[in-house]
């Protein structure tokens, strides 16, 4: 009994050729940054720690439901604050120390990652959230 073989099929080059050109043509498009709402915000920064990025270090903050807010850059020491949500204008707020006033910052997502963001200015730092208090590096 002889056994057949099937030959595989082969596309011409041209076809190829248009599958390479298209998947470089039409790239994955990324998702499109949002800004989060108040009660967005208030859902993801309650009991969570922020991981991010300040000056080139690494940095730990933590929202506490009753509205206090710790804050630590990797090597430095840690600072307490407060936070609230302006739910009206849709903005993440903390105070901290002596230095006055409420300052305001967007909140956007693309797809799980986070940014602080503010009004006004190019100020775009991403961050991630953990559950609870993790302020250990």
């Amino acid at each position: 009994m002889k056994v057949r073989h099937k030959r595989a099929s082969r596309l011409p080059a041209a076809a190829i050729l248009t599958q390479i050109l298209s998947a470089a043509t039409f790239p994955a498009v990324a998702a499109e940054e949002r800004k989060l709402t108040g009660e967005e915000i208030l859902t993801l920064l309650s009991d969570s720690t922020a991981l991010g990025e300040h000056r080139d270090k690494a940095t730990r903050q933590y929202f506490d439901p009753a509205g206090w807010t710790d804050y630590l850059e990797q090597g430095g020491r840690p600072d307490r604050g407060k936070w609230r949500v302006d739910k009206a204008r849709g903005q993440y707020c903390s105070q901290w120390g002596n230095f006055g006033g409420w300052s305001c910052y967007d909140v956007t997502t693309d797809d799980g990652r986070y940014y602080w963001t503010q009004p006004g200015t190019d100020y775009h730092s991403p961050f991630t959230i953990v559950k609870g208090y993790q302020m250990k590096f």
